[in-house]
């Protein structure tokens, strides 16, 4: 299933970002065309800039809306309860709706130990008032996962692609959401596109070319169907700019489910690759 991401609604993301943040009116054209593709699910966060704000002035009510309280790294074990709790109210503020589908913690370390207690123990008195119905982590790594409360972790949302399988390698329990499934839109690119920092990579990349088109897709149906086909997968987190990116995203997902993807092989572990916070200072 897709959920539309809504990270590019606040800031500009992506190294494929070509036009900027959409403007108010073209939020509005997006969610209305992922509404009438069957698209449900929003996933957002305190951190993506006005991602809220441009949502909550669009008129979300009639989905279910994701969202991320930010890091709260800087506070203190008992400055988290009160934090947590006024974070989430903040973002329904925002959002302008009453309860949130789930919120997941944007920083792993929140939910670890006694932190993760008090976090938890505010998230916990949240959905004791019917503002929040499920509870997850976002993460980077299945490393992330140690020291969680399994038990209460009922989402996890994680970085997945062909050249970065490392979640499928984690014992979950709770319901996998992936995202990042073009690898910050790099894997989008023609060759020719792609920034000079990626050359040093030119053999895999190559092969990932040969197989999107031994496959008779084009990249995004071969990204998007890969995920699909993985068992493990429950949701699949694409962001767009523009209302035609979505109806393409939406045609690929359904072609690219039905073709047999085989690319286990370009899976990477070279994290200057496939880990896009290495990026930040040489594009």
């Amino acid at each position: 299933m897709l959920v539309l991401g809504t990270a590019q609604f606040g800031m500009e993301y992506g190294v494929a970002n070509q036009t900027g943040t959409p403007d108010e009116s073209r939020v509005g054209e997006i969610l209305d065309q992922a509404y009438l593709s069957g698209i449900r699910i929003l996933d957002t966060a305190a951190a993506y800039g006005e991602s809220e704000n441009a949502l909550g002035r669009a008129g979300v009510s009639r989905w279910e809306v994701i969202t991320k309280v930010p890091s709260f790294s800087g506070l203190s074990d008992d400055q988290l309860d009160e934090a947590v709790y006024d974070s989430v109210l903040r973002s329904l503020d925002r959002l302008k709706i009453d309860c949130l589908s789930a919120v997941l913690t944007h920083d792993h370390r929140d939910m670890v130990g006694e932190r993760g207690r008090r976090v938890l123990g505010a998230l916990e008195r949240l959905r004791a008032e019917n503002r929040v119905r499920s509870l997850g982590v976002s993460i980077y790594t299945s490393s992330d996962l140690d020291g969680l409360e399994r038990a209460t972790t009922q989402i996890v949302q994680a970085p997945f692609s062909v050249l970065d399988q490392r979640i499928l390698g984690s014992d979950l329990s709770a319901e996998l959401h992936v995202r990042s499934v073009f690898l910050r839109g790099l894997l989008l690119r023609p060759p020719h596109a792609r920034p000079a920092r990626f050359a040093r990579w030119n053999g895999l990349l190559t092969r990932f070319d040969e197989r999107v088109r031994d496959c008779g897709l084009d990249p995004v149906a071969f990204c998007l169907g890969f995920a699909a086909q993985q068992p493990a997968v429950a949701k699949c987190v694409v962001g767009v700019e523009h209302p035609d990116q979505l109806a393409g995203i939406v045609a690929a997902f359904g072609a690219g489910r039905n073709v047999v993807i085989e690319a286990e092989d370009l899976a990477s572990y070279d994290l200057d690759l496939i880990d896009p916070r290495r990026w930040k200072d040489e594009l």
